[in-house]
């Protein structure tokens, strides 16, 4: 009887079992509300928008093809705002969001959306030194003045507009410019070869020596952000004027071999004192020649006068 019992119990608890059928989702989440800018300032963004379910994200920005930078969302969530800091100031980005939710569905991208940063001194800088190289003194001047307004002792508003006043011969106005740009960051390469270039032309090749040997204590090629043109090449030609202005004409020729190699320039060989078809009696007027010629080349910008 009792055999009987147990037969009956376990054919009731067979017809009561129920079977668990696990089912994968494979719908792909969906914005429901695109991404957004909701901040935008000089170095930084917020950016914003809402999943129907929770998701994580990767964002990625960029203001070049090749310049381009990913943050991520560590957490699953409907409700997405992403801080982006240390972006450059006053320049056009582009960004888009990729989701993906708990099954790994997607990932599911956003349109390509843009943005751009505000202005800060350094933007200021940025946009200044193409003026100036425009020779369009009076945009050059709305940009030191919104520069100013930044920061009233921004180094690179006060070398900018150090070249501005160099450029215009104003020289005293330039000395005290950059003297006060190096009183901020006494190694700030525009503003130490802004005076070199400056105690040049004053005929006063010592000075200008020593402050351009300073441009080289934190980087052999070292190149303004801000300005490219202002950069290693600069303070090379301007030292081998300077140190041919002394006489030291091996030191000249040191500092031309620095930016091109290819003078072929030998003292004690005189089939080599030319520069192109133009031929020279003599090493030094060949010398000249050539730093002048490299001069007019690297310092194109502030010798043009529109």
């Amino acid at each position: 009887m009792r055999r009987i019992a147990l037969v009956v119990l376990s054919l009731l608890l067979v017809m009561c079992e129920e079977k668990i059928i696990y089912k994968h989702e494979t719908d792909p989440p969906v914005f429901q509300r695109v991404p957004e800018v909701v901040e935008v300032r000089d170095t930084s963004v917020v950016i914003s928008w809402k999943t129907d379910e929770p998701t994580k994200a990767d964002l990625y920005y960029w203001f070049t093809e090749d310049s381009v930078l990913v943050q991520s969302e560590a957490e699953f969530r409907e409700n997405h705002e992403i801080l982006v800091r240390g972006l450059e100031p006053y320049t056009k980005y582009y960004y888009q969001v990729e989701i993906i939710d708990f099954e790994d569905n997607g990932p599911v991208k956003s349109r390509i959306d843009s943005f751009r940063t505000c202005h800060n001194e350094f933007s200021c800088a940025r946009v200044g030194w193409v003026f100036l190289k425009e020779n369009r003194v009076d945009s050059v001047m709305y940009y030191v003045d919104m520069g100013f307004a930044f920061d009233s002792l921004s180094p690179d508003i006060l070398a900018l507009l150090g070249w501005l006043r160099l450029k215009e011969n104003s020289l005293a106005v330039a000395k005290n410019l950059f003297y006060k740009s190096l009183s901020q960051d006494n190694l700030f390469e525009p503003a130490l070869v802004g005076l070199s270039y400056l105690f040049l032309v004053s005929n006063d090749p010592d000075s200008s020596i020593i402050l351009g040997e300073m441009t080289f204590a934190d980087d052999a090629e070292w190149k303004y952000k801000y300005c490219p043109e202002i950069n290693y090449r600069v303070a090379r030609v301007i030292l081998a004027e300077a140190y041919y202005q002394k006489g030291d004409l091996g030191s000249a020729q040191r500092q031309v071999d620095f930016i091109w190699s290819e003078s072929g320039l030998i003292p004690d060989d005189p089939t080599t004192w030319k520069l192109g078809q133009e031929e020279f009696s003599s090493y030094e007027e060949a010398l000249l020649a050539v730093i002048l010629y490299l001069k007019d080349e690297v310092l194109m910008f502030i010798n043009s006068k529109g």
